[in-house]
């Protein structure tokens, strides 16, 4: 009888921390820069994708289109990395930029 009661007490206390409304997150700005020759349609489908899949996660992304640089995130959607161009073939979909202790810089290349 020990192990049915531990089973129910075990539920019984794991879904009252499942029931605890969590409160939302913040919405996330982003600031996005985008090469000239990135067709706007792909750049709407690319940061409508991402919206979605942090959306899931409880994330709420405000896209900065304007060209200004106002938030603490950046994301370049383009063909480049810091400035030099890189063989097509090669490129991967994505990449961020670590700092000289190994800290993720605030800025994500999208290829």
């Amino acid at each position: 009888m020990l192990p049915a009661t531990s089973l129910a007490l075990a539920l019984l206390a794991s879904s009252m921390f499942a029931a605890r409304p969590v409160a939302p997150l913040p919405p996330l700005a982003v600031d996005v820069i985008v090469a000239s020759d990135i067709s706007p349609s792909l750049v709407t489908r690319v940061l409508a994708e991402a919206a979605d899949v942090w959306r899931a996660a409880g994330v709420t992304i405000v896209w900065n289109l304007d060209g200004r640089v106002s938030s603490r995130l950046r994301v370049t959607i383009g063909h480049w990395a810091n400035g030099v161009a890189r063989d097509e073939t090669l490129l991967p979909l994505g990449w961020i930029v670590f700092d000289d202790e190994g800290r993720p810089e605030r800025s994500i290349y999208v290829s």
